[in-house]
């Protein structure tokens, strides 16, 4: 994903709504992975704010993945479970904020056999 050159998801995010990006069975991720390791990556940010990361939409989540001030370009580390081969982001911040995000995995879970 990085939403600076439309791969994934196209555009910046704004404050507020979950946005979903498809994972499995894209960048090498088999399709039938139930899980993934990899960094998120906040790129200029308009004002402070914090992102979080999860298996299914949450419009007003409790935890944070990862937080930031203005300007700034961070990542962290993450290892998720996928929900339908998707995950699913949320910016926060002041009003009318926005930044851009990018999702590198790093590797993935497939299911027990």
């Amino acid at each position: 994903l990085d939403t600076r050159f439309g791969n994934g998801l196209s555009g910046a995010f704004v404050m507020g709504g979950s946005r979903v990006f498809g994972v499995a069975g894209k960048g090498g991720v088999p399709s039938g992975a139930v899980g993934v390791t990899g960094n998120v990556t906040v790129v200029g940010p308009t004002s402070p704010g914090w992102v979080t990361v999860s298996p299914t939409p949450n419009d007003n989540p409790t935890t944070s993945t990862i937080n930031f001030p203005s300007g700034d370009v961070r990542a962290n580390g993450i290892n998720m479970r996928l929900e339908g081969g998707q995950l699913s982001a949320v910016f926060r911040g002041r009003s009318g904020a926005t930044t851009h995000l990018i999702f590198d995995v790093t590797g993935y879970f497939l299911p027990a056999s």
